[in-house]
This record gives C-alpha cells, sequence and structure tokens, in this order.
C-alpha cells in the first residue's frame, strides 16, 4: 500500500490493543496458511465440471432422445437438479 496508494496514505495506527480472541484468530490462521490449508486444489473443480456435464448431458439425453413420457420427465428432473447444483457453485463463488 505504501508503493502502490501512496496518496492515500494517510498514518499508521498506534496505541490500540490486540484482543486475546482476535490474537487467537491470528495464531489459527496462520496455522492454517503454514499447513497450506487455504491452498486451492484444481482437481475439485474438474469434478465439479465433471459432475455438472454429467448431469446436463444426462438431462438432455434423456428429454431429447427418450421415447417415453417417463424419460422425458426423469430428464426434466435431471435438468432442475442441476439447474439447483450449479446455483450452489454460483452462490458460492460470489
Amino acid at each position: 500500500y505504501k508503493n502502490m496508494l501512496p496518496g492515500y496514505y494517510v498514518g499508521e495506527v498506534s496505541d490500540y490493543k490486540v484482543y486475546p480472541h482476535v490474537a487467537d484468530f491470528r495464531r489459527v490462521r496462520q496455522e492454517l496458511l503454514r499447513q497450506g490449508l487455504f491452498e486451492t486444489d484444481m482437481r475439485f473443480y474438474w469434478k465439479m465440471a465433471s459432475w455438472h456435464a454429467l448431469l446436463f448431458l444426462g438431462a438432455l439425453y434423456m428429454s431429447l432422445g427418450g421415447e417415453s413420457t417417463a424419460a422425458r420427465m426423469g430428464g426434466a428432473a435431471v435438468m432442475g437438479i442441476f439447474w439447483q447444483q450449479l446455483a450452489g457453485i454460483g452462490h458460492d463463488v460470489g
């Protein structure tokens, strides 16, 4: 911040007290960082993409390729599950 935003640098806070619970949270965060638990595992996203593709393609196959009403209704239900799962991912992404 001192190099990138020097015009917005006003000063440094002094005379503040770090409460014990805040120090505990900071200690836990540092331990989690040390263990690498904040690192992204891309395999998770590949698995989720595969799951969503399976749901979507399965729904299309059942809905468009199905000869019976039951197959088409099953495809509609699977498409609903696909959208529900996708909404969950959208919620987590922000």
